[in-house]
């Protein structure tokens, strides 16, 4: 969840705002960010993504480094 911003020279993926969307359209049950926060250069603030998420109706969890999720569906 690293967002493409061309000044950080990474290639990246979805930013916080395009990772929500997907799972939503897909039907997940939940969606969980990954990969804020492992990089110095990598900016990304999951903040985004729980806004994005919360807009299109998306259940979520963000977890904190080294955090396990048990799915209890």
């Amino acid at each position: 969840m690293s967002g493409r911003s061309p000044e950080r020279r990474v290639a990246g993926n979805f930013n916080g705002t395009e990772a929500a969307q997907p799972g939503k359209d897909m039907g997940a049950p939940i969606v969980i960010p990954c990969r804020y926060e492992m990089f110095l250069f990598n900016t990304a603030d999951p903040a985004d993504f729980i806004q994005a998420a919360e807009h299109v109706g998306q259940l979520y969890q963000v977890l904190r480094c080294g955090q396990r999720w048990e799915n209890k569906c």
